[in-house]
């Protein structure tokens, strides 16, 4: 004869529930210390997020049709971050 699924022989107490769930949380990617290294595997998909997203952006933008000596707006905080910009390249 099976064990009744919810008897008391079969049930998790609640401390152990969440001593597992304390520690599943501390094993987390981004839970780590800046002191522990990363696998290679989390620097590899990093990579290629970034190449398939700038791999995308190319056509969507049209930037080999852009002049990449001007800014590619001039809208809000822009004008104020080319003139701190200029400023250190004219005074250091």
């Amino acid at each position: 004869m099976k064990p009744h699924p919810y008897s008391a022989s079969n049930r998790q107490r609640s401390s152990d529930k969440a001593s597992s769930a304390s520690s599943s949380w501390r094993n987390l990617p981004w839970r780590r210390l800046p002191w522990q290294r990363l696998r290679s595997d989390d620097f590899a998909c990093a990579l290629g997020a970034v190449l398939i997203t700038s791999l995308m952006l190319i056509p969507m933008m049209q930037l080999w049709r852009a002049n990449l000596w001007m800014p590619f707006t001039l809208g809000g905080d822009a004008p104020y971050y080319l003139i701190v910009i200029k400023g250190i390249l004219l005074h250091g």
